[in-house]
């Protein structure tokens, strides 16, 4: 009888440290899953603001353009085509998936796009590239939270899919 109160402590005292352990690898995940998911809203910030930014440089252009300096609007469009294409594959890889569908939609609606490598027979080194952006999308944020191949080649390459590879 005398051993039943020794093993019912072991007993408890290997629960706590099992218990203990667990909470501890718990809180760790947590905070590591709050950190990441921190960072990512703060990329998300960055990149939004420069997006606005970038617009900025396309109405500057167009207002030198009306006033009739073509140089200078030569020079902003030229930043403007330079940074917006960092800047759409920063909202391609990070942006929440609301953004990047209405920024496609826009696209949509006011660009007239060609069709991505139109005159090749094969697509797979596009198809590739764009499964590339979308692994390290999926890297970082949730399954939920996808886009399609065809809004990814919208913001990256500013041109539709072709048929054969759309899905």
């Amino acid at each position: 009888m005398d051993k039943i109160p020794i093993l019912v402590a072991l007993i408890g005292v290997i629960g706590g440290l099992i218990g203990g352990g667990m909470t501890t690898v718990a809180n760790y995940v947590f905070k590591l899953e709050e950190k990441r998911h921190e960072r990512l809203l703060k990329d998300r910030s960055d990149v939004y603001v420069k997006w606005l930014e970038v617009r900025t440089l396309s109405r500057q252009a167009d207002e030198l353009n009306a006033r009739g300096d073509k140089v200078k609007a030569k020079v902003v469009d030229d930043e403007y085509e330079r940074r917006g294409r960092e800047v759409m594959g920063k909202i391609a890889n990070y942006g929440g998936t609301r953004v990047v569908n209405s920024i496609a939609d826009w696209y949509r609606a006011d660009i007239k796009m060609p069709i991505c490598d139109e005159d090749k027979a094969d697509h797979k080194a596009l198809f590739a590239e764009i499964k590339v952006h979308q692994a390290m999308r999926g890297d970082l944020i949730s399954d939920e939270d996808q886009v399609s191949d065809e809004n990814m080649a919208i913001l990256l390459l500013q041109c539709y899919l072709p048929a054969t590879i759309k899905n």
